[in-house]
């Protein structure tokens, strides 16, 4: 798969010298609360542990230039000083690939994390948790990891992204029971809830596999290919998403769809803006599933 990316995205004729590192190029912000009592040094070494985790850890066996590493964003936005390490907090995660012959970048997946709780000191090693538990911070951070990387290959490959959703699954299954069924943010407990767990276990689970040659069809076949037939692609998008119905009678209330609407609202209303009526209709009928509550999304598709 990773051939494919660089036959896709290959701008090797253009460097005479290569430079191979990491997977990811992230960029790291936290959010502190305005009348913090902890020390600014602790952030400012948790926002650049973090960073370092990200952009300085091999999470593939495969190499990447500097080119085709993954662009993404994680922001953190402590809301609550449980203590003087430990904090209550949002996580904003984005990421982003390339789109073929263009300059434009593609969501793929854009997720937010409430009520996360982790404990930070200086000197504290954010780990990579893949094989065992050390803390929740560097879990959430390695399931984080995993789980871009499986977004991303599945967007150039089918089923491409299998071995990273898998190792975000031992990430999880590593986890201290009580984390996995009380942490609102991890937790397996109950039906199609709206945890990491749930996330992973829908994209994991045979109902939903649909989903994700859906998720390569829209970005392999249809999107790298706009600049060749706006025309001919946008129906060959408009046809993948019509997946989206059958995945909502299969898959009642899949956490997996409300995450896709929320990664592609914007750009589905930017390509299909100007499709005929019929096209525009039948986009929002299926887009609307994925969050029906939010049809306020696709009010310009008229």
């Amino acid at each position: 798969m990773k051939q494919l990316k660089f036959l896709i995205f290959s701008l090797s004729i253009l460097f005479t010298n290569y430079t191979f590192s990491q997977e990811f190029d992230m960029t790291v912000t936290v959010n502190m609360l305005n009348n913090s009592k902890t020390d600014k040094e602790v952030i400012r070494r948790l926002e650049t542990d973090i960073f370092d985790f990200f952009n300085k850890t091999k999470f593939t066996e495969h190499e990447y230039k500097v080119e085709e590493k993954i662009k993404a964003s994680i922001t953190i936005t402590i809301n609550e000083e449980l203590s003087n390490n430990a904090f209550s907090s949002e996580i904003s995660i984005q990421a982003s690939r390339p789109v073929y012959n263009s300059d434009y970048s593609t969501p793929i997946l854009n997720y937010y994390d409430k009520g996360v709780v982790f404990s930070f000191f200086p000197g504290q090693i954010i780990q990579l948790s893949e094989k065992s538990f050390n803390d929740n911070l560097s879990s959430t951070l390695s399931f984080y990891a995993y789980l871009i990387l499986g977004y991303d290959y599945d967007s150039f490959s089918l089923f491409g992204g299998e071995p990273y959703f898998q190792s975000a699954m031992s990430v999880f299954n590593n986890l201290p029971l009580g984390l996995k069924a009380d942490d609102v943010t991890w937790t397996n407990r109950g039906i199609n809830g709206r945890s990491k767990y749930f996330l992973l276990e829908n994209m994991l689970h045979s109902k939903m596999r649909p989903f994700r040659q859906m998720f390569y069809e829209y970005h392999r076949l249809a999107l790298d290919n706009m600049w060749n037939d706006v025309e001919k692609n946008r129906a060959i998008m408009l046809s993948s998403l019509g997946t989206i119905t059958d995945l909502q009678s299969a898959y009642p209330n899949s956490f997996l769809l409300q995450v896709f609407g929320d990664t592609k609202h914007i750009e589905v209303v930017e390509i299909f803006k100007a499709a005929d009526s019929g096209q525009k209709r039948k986009v929002k009928e299926v887009m609307v599933l994925t969050s029906p509550s939010l049809v306020n999304r696709y009010e310009s598709l008229k």
